[in-house]
């Protein structure tokens, strides 16, 4: 029995062993084709991929040199719209560049004043006409808060409501710096995008409209004061003489006289007020001629002699006869010459002079009206060319006139191309001065 069970135990054993070499030499013989089939799918894959990278690298060198693809493939059909789209958004830059010059070109002509601020009260653009109503040296402004560069809290304030509100904001507004100025501002609400909006507003500087405004505003009172004046005066004189005194001898005939006066300074002044408004309105026609000053100097004085004997002036011309000529239009010209010495004469003393001189003066010909009288006060100077401009309140209503003579002087000598000015001392009288251009 147990030899039967140690040969039984012997064979199992030999059968095992046997069955373990089979299954190791079977192992062995996998594993070493799979290390050779890994080795060729190494190779394969390696010989794929350097393929691959040749056919993808360069096409894309050929188009990082010079977009000139000459593959047919799709990588040289992407090449070749990359191309295209690059070009198309170089056009486009070029479009939106000049876009903005001209942009910038137009918004610099303007004279009226542009100023943008984003949504948060900070400054994008001011045009060379706002820098310059601000007072503003060149310099970059952008980005930084208006009130620190602008420092104008009105129209900060405008611009805020324009911001707050959403909506056309319109006002009229002063600014006290650098210099006094009146100026209309239209500010609008701006969608800058990304949901922002900011404020694009134009100023438009209306000083010198108010300042006419103004002017014409004391002219109608002027005249309706230089109007009423006389007017009261006339009627008073007729009521009175239709309520009998036209019968009485002592006094119709004064009575007539002054009615008379006062329609001859009516007149006067009528005529002064057309010749003032179509000077003005240049609707006046000027006949230029080589006149000779001199000439039309000594008809003047003639002219005016019974007025000056009467003053009890001297009208004494210094003129010399080799005087050259001026280019002037002759009737003008007198106009000018009969205001300057009815002034000096009318507003000098008793026993006083009246001096006119000339002389050349370069490429012109500079002429003088010096009086004797009671002068000019400083304060007054500056305004004597006004519109019914008359100093010295307390003794205006003495002298007869209109206030307008010298306006329409200074009108007639700058059509003339010349100037003219002013210059007194209280008490010891004025000298005008004014230039014509020699012929």
């Amino acid at each position: 029995m147990k030899l039967s069970f140690a040969k039984k135990l012997t064979a199992s054993y030999l059968f095992v062993a046997t069955v373990t070499l089979l299954i190791t030499g079977v192992f062995l013989s996998h594993h070493q084709n799979l290390w050779t089939a890994g080795a060729a799918a190494f190779l394969i894959a390696m010989g794929v991929s350097w393929i691959t990278m040749r056919k993808i690298s360069q096409p894309l060198r050929d188009l990082l040199a010079s977009m000139g693809v000459e593959t047919q493939d799709e990588l040289g059909h992407l090449a070749r719209t990359y191309s295209d789209m690059a070009a198309r958004i170089e056009e486009k830059v070029r479009d939106l560049s000049r876009e903005r010059t001209q942009l910038g070109a137009i918004l610099s002509a303007l004279i009226e004043s542009i100023i943008a601020i984003d949504h948060q009260g900070k400054l994008l653009f001011l045009n060379p006409a706002a820098k310059n109503l601000f007072g503003l040296q060149s310099g970059d402004i952008s980005g930084r808060p208006f009130l620190e560069v602008l420092r104008h809290s009105l129209l900060n304030d405008v611009l805020t409501q324009t911001l707050t509100e959403r909506r056309v904001i319109q006002k009229e507004i002063t600014l006290h710096a650098p210099e006094e100025r009146v100026v209309s501002v239209h500010a609008l609400p701006v969608d800058y995008g990304q949901g922002q909006t900011g404020v694009l507003a134009a100023l438009h500087d209306i000083t010198e409209l108010r300042k006419l405004e103004n002017i014409r505003r004391e002219f109608v009172a002027n005249v309706s004061h230089e109007l009423k004046t006389p007017l009261t005066s006339i009627k008073g004189y007729v009521e009175t003489l239709l309520d009998g005194a036209i019968n009485d001898p002592e006094h119709n005939q004064e009575f007539l006289k002054t009615i008379q006066e006062h329609t001859n300074n009516l007149s006067q002044l009528i005529d002064d007020i057309l010749d003032l408004s179509a000077i003005e309105a240049q609707r006046v026609n000027y006949r230029f001629e080589a006149v000779s000053v001199k000439e039309v100097v000594d008809r003047i004085i003639k002219a005016l002699d019974p007025m000056a004997k009467a003053k009890k002036v001297t009208v004494v011309s210094k003129l010399s006869d080799t005087l050259p000529k001026a280019r002037a239009d002759r009737e003008k010209l007198a106009q000018i010459v009969i205001n300057l010495i009815d002034n000096a004469i009318k507003f000098n003393k008793p026993g006083g002079e009246v001096r006119l001189h000339a002389e050349p003066n370069g490429t012109a010909l500079k002429l003088q009206v010096t009086d004797t009288g009671r002068g000019i006060p400083p304060e007054d100077l500056p305004r004597v060319f006004e519109r019914f401009y008359r100093g010295d309140k307390s003794h205006s209503h003495e002298v007869p006139g209109t206030g307008l003579g010298l306006a329409i002087v200074k009108h007639l000598v700058e059509a003339h191309k010349g100037t003219i000015t002013a210059q007194s001392t209280p008490g010891q009288g004025s000298t005008f001065q004014f230039t014509l251009p020699l012929a």
